[in-house]
């Protein structure tokens, strides 16, 4: 990243800091701008020349041209003696200085040169040098995020802590990418959307500060202000202080290039989240934050990036896991499999990060295996009484259960709504969950049996009761449903 202070843009605009806010640029005969009168107002183009509309083509120009140099972008040329400019020169330039740009002003013609006329005032050119700076500064890189080898590097974020986790998911989609090139237009969508999510949750989510007194620069964070305030009264253990304080949480805005108030989740998403991430749902009233209620909102961003991640890194893993089993079987079928998958992966992100799993326990886990001890028991006292089908001809019972859940505390409208809402505990649904999955009168739906296991995170995985090869399937009970229900609650409620 160039440093500022000496790059082309400060040596060539630099006298525009002492000028009035509305003191138009010229162009001067030592190459640096030169003061040309005062901007009139909108209707000053009524009465503006073409000599004058030139000159301000000159200015702006060669603003365009220093801005290049001092970030080394790719996309400046010259035809018939004029500098151009290609529509993704404009395009880095944005992503790294967003709404301090104003790039409509510029008016990039098909030939590539500027044609706007409109004057460059010194407002215009130290808002772009202040951007320039604080981009400089924080290493954001012409793709809109922290660079990744400035995050590996002297900045402090948690991409370069943990760059063991992210660094080689980029290099295995540059392989994907290489290899489904010629693959179904799905298949090659959707690994372009799982590289704008990893790198938005790299660069972008899953970041920190460069010291505890620097201001959060992730993409979801507290005002500085408020923090600020917030932890003097939390350290001066002032209660009355902390109690006053009223939660600010921000996002940044690429189109205003800086920080902006975060208000309700529902329009931020569809608007600003969702285009960040290639669109698709993700549930974030799952997550442990309430705005207006929250005083942290880093519950919040953690949800983002754990789900998001967990899509992105686990669709790569299975396209990879899916080669390696097809070499080593000498055909093609799973690797069709996980096409046909991709073509309807699942609603909202959370669903589609557990339908991955779901196809990784279906297509790639070796269920032929002998069960372990702890089975053994069950399987016995079952194998009497119980029918054998093959796996997947029965819901297992943690997705019934899952989508009750799912459904009471996202759209439930009964007068249990806010407790099924607030609810962690198992208690709260067990009733309600077994009274709408066995209705009395009707026979109980078969369904595929699994046993819950809590991994050293603290969540849950659901492994098949295999019997001779096949997965037990038997009636749903409600015994079974508060066996493995709170597994299924703990899960659903986990930040």
């Amino acid at each position: 990243m160039a440093i500022i202070s000496n790059s082309s843009v400060q040596r060539t605009f630099s006298p525009a800091k002492t000028w009035t806010a509305n003191t138009i640029a010229s162009l001067g005969d030592d190459g640096r701008v030169a003061k040309n009168g005062e901007y009139g107002g909108m209707f000053s183009a009524l009465s503006r020349t073409k000599a004058e509309k030139a000159q301000n083509n000159r200015v702006r120009t060669q603003l365009l041209q220093s801005l290049g140099q001092t970030f080394s972008l790719s996309g400046m040329g010259e035809k018939d003696g004029k500098v151009t400019f290609s529509a993704d020169f404009m395009k880095q330039l944005e992503n790294l200085l967003g709404g301090a740009l104003k790039r409509s002003d510029f008016k990039i013609a098909a030939d590539g040169t500027v044609t706007s006329g409109k004057p460059l005032t010194a407002r215009r050119i130290n808002a772009i040098i202040a951007k320039a700076k604080a981009v400089a500064a924080a290493g954001i890189s012409a793709s809109g995020g922290i660079s990744v080898d400035t995050a590996m590097g002297r900045v402090k974020t948690n991409f370069g802590l943990r760059k063991a986790v992210y660094e080689p998911y980029f290099d295995k989609l540059e392989t994907i990418k290489r290899e489904t090139a010629k693959a179904p237009e799905h298949v090659k969508k959707f690994f372009a959307r799982m590289e704008t999510i990893l790198r938005f949750i790299a660069n972008e989510v899953d970041v920190d500060r460069f010291s505890k007194s620097d201001d959060d620069r992730s993409f979801l964070r507290n005002s500085p202000a408020y923090e600020w305030e917030r932890d003097l009264a939390i350290a001066n253990k002032d209660k009355k202080a902390l109690d006053k304080l009223t939660p600010e949480f921000q996002y940044f805005d690429a189109k205003t290039g800086k920080h902006e108030t975060l208000g309700g989740t529902a329009k931020w998403q569809l608007n600003v989240l969702s285009p960040k991430t290639g669109g698709g749902f993700i549930h974030l009233e799952r997550a442990k934050f309430v705005s207006g209620k929250s005083t942290d909102i880093a519950p919040l961003r953690k949800y983002i990036a754990d789900n998001f991640r967990l899509l992105a890194t686990k669709s790569i893993d299975l396209y990879l896991a899916c080669k390696e089993a097809d070499a080593a079987n000498g055909n093609t079928d799973n690797i069709k499999a996980f096409f046909d998958h991709l073509e309807d992966p699942g609603a909202c992100i959370e669903d589609q990060g557990l339908h991955l799993v779901d196809f990784e326990n279906e297509h790639l886990v070796d269920h032929s295996n002998a069960v372990s001890a702890d089975y053994a028991a069950e399987l016995e006292k079952a194998a009497d009484n119980a029918d054998y089908e093959a796996a997947g001809e029965a819901p297992t019972g943690e997705k019934l259960i899952n989508n009750e859940i799912d459904f009471l505390c996202y759209r439930y409208q009964g007068p249990d709504a806010k407790k099924f809402q607030d609810s962690e505990d198992w208690k709260d649904f067990s009733a309600t969950v077994k009274a709408r999955l066995l209705p009395k009168g009707e026979p109980a739906p078969n369904v595929s049996v699994v046993k819950a296991f809590q991994k050293p995170s603290g969540a849950y995985e659901f492994k098949p009761v295999m019997v001779n090869g096949k997965q037990l399937v038997r009636p749903l009970t409600a015994e079974y449903i508060d066996e493995i229900g709170p597994a299924c609650l703990a899960n659903a409620t986990a930040v």
